[in-house]
């Protein structure tokens, strides 16, 4: 058996499993939300296109490459300037997408969430700390969804659970999308706020770093 070969059936594996796949995850999933009792965590299948997400991250970091041996072999010329000036803000470009994989990851990448509709209770637990509430007590489900601009960091989205206290509870799409989070909280008020990246609302780091430039 050859490479062509091997390819051609890679592929076409590629095509027929990819969504069959897709389809059983959607299955599996609406069985699970059809429980009495619905226990969630992030699993590899919930990370948003992560190959796009790394694939972008590599892309950007080869075109600084390119940019860093432009100006070595040029040297200090307009020509080198040119170049570094055109391809470090492309290659800059790049990079947020694989942030907010980071810092999603490190807000409830190893977070439960589980929902008891029997008792209408419900608890978030994550690496930091440990929230039990009332379905009763969520008042609003804000959606934040960035504007679709790029294609890997346009995967990435947060909901903001608002409770009847004023405190809210922040939850990333790694772990939970705001249409799990719907059937799971159907009498809820439902708003969608879109903004350029859904950066989460604690991390002021990624707003100083790409804010500037974006």
């Amino acid at each position: 058996m050859n490479g062509e070969t091997i390819g051609t059936i890679g592929l076409l594996l590629l095509v027929i499993g990819l969504p069959l796949v897709l389809g059983a995850q959607e299955y599996f999933q609406a069985k699970k939300l059809a429980l009495p009792v619905v226990r969630i965590a992030c699993n590899a299948w919930l990370l948003p296109r992560l190959l796009w997400t790394l694939f972008q991250t590599a892309f950007g970091l080869s075109l600084g490459l390119a940019a860093g041996y432009a100006m070595r072999a040029l040297g200090a010329q307009l020509a080198s300037l040119l170049v570094a000036g055109i391809l470090l803000p492309v290659a800059w470009w790049q990079f947020p997408a694989f942030r907010l994989l980071w810092t999603y990851w490190r807000h409830d990448g190893r977070a439960i969430l589980v929902v008891n509709r029997a008792q209408k209770t419900a608890t978030y637990c994550n690496q930091d700390f440990h929230f039990a509430f009332t379905l009763a007590d969520v008042e609003q489900l804000t959606a934040h969804w960035p504007t679709r601009t790029r294609a890997a960091s346009a995967d990435y989205s947060y909901s903001v659970l608002t409770f009847a206290n004023g405190t809210e509870l922040v939850i990333s799409n790694l772990l939970c999308n705001s249409f799990v989070l719907h059937t799971l909280l159907p009498g809820t008020l439902v708003t969608t706020v879109q903004q350029r990246y859904a950066w989460l609302p604690s991390d002021l780091l990624s707003r100083r770093l790409f804010g500037p430039f974006f």
